[in-house]
């Protein structure tokens, strides 16, 4: 019998046992030849355990053949906590692809605020369904989780005058720094340039605060103030880049 069991202590100081699905995968072979009470007090498992896990055996030995992690999970998917509401889920999502299928700029505040009034409007005609709800950091980051969204900071112009087109004669400045050619309009061209891309992004090209643009490398979304702005984007919750 393999030792893959695993304790932890409940909020009423009840020791609880986790299980590893090799483990429960070695309960239900020896249950199928011998039973479900001889399984039980062979490996010292509750024999209603031992009637769930052949329940799913299925889907217990499908998540083994997955991946060689999986042989230390202790529990199948579909955990965890659900949403509030699948219709305030449905809506803020919405929402969230709305704005940024027209180039909006998206906070967390913005979202956070958004998601307490659709659910008043939601819950006004019920106040028997309706509750109390707070759209805290912490729901923020599980509506995130969930729908596969990740937040990311504002950054400069510099990114967003990447895709632009550049002058020809601006090209021609710049080969002949990189050649040690002397230019005596350099600097000209370059602000002439730079006040060109900026009045194509729409933005001021002397201004030193941020500009609505992704950066590359966001940072972890915890690690966000609550009054920090940023930009949603899909599809990568596991946000890495530099601290």
């Amino acid at each position: 019998m393999s030792d893959t069991n695993k304790k932890a202590s409940s909020h009423k100081g009840k020791t609880l046992k986790k299980y590893h699905l090799s483990f429960k995968k070695e309960v239900i072979a020896y249950a199928e030849m011998n039973g479900n009470r001889p399984a039980s007090r062979r490996f010292s498992v509750n024999e209603r355990s031992v009637r769930e896990w052949r329940a799913n055996k299925s889907n217990i030995e499908g998540l083994l053949r997955t991946t060689a992690k999986a042989k230390q999970r202790c529990k199948l998917g579909g955990g965890g906590r659900k949403p509030l509401s699948p219709k305030l889920e449905q809506v803020m999502l919405e929402f969230v692809e709305s704005r940024r299928s027209r180039g909006l700029r998206l906070s967390c505040k913005l979202i956070m605020k958004k998601a307490e009034v659709a659910h008043l409007r939601m819950t006004e005609n019920n106040p028997v369904d309706g509750g109390d709800f707070r759209a805290s950091r912490g729901w923020l980051y599980r509506f995130m989780k969930r729908n596969g969204l990740s937040l990311r900071r504002r950054t400069s112009i510099a990114h967003c005058a990447l895709n632009l087109p550049v002058d020809d004669s601006f090209n021609d400045v710049i080969h002949r720094f990189k050649d040690g050619q002397p230019c005596s309009t350099g600097k000209a061209m370059l602000r002439s340039q730079l006040e060109i891309l900026s009045e194509q992004a729409n933005v001021n090209p002397y201004d030193t605060t941020d500009s609505d643009v992704e950066e590359a490398y966001p940072p972890p979304l915890e690690l966000l103030d609550s009054d920090q702005e940023g930009i949603v984007t899909s599809k990568s919750i596991e946000v890495t880049g530099h601290q």
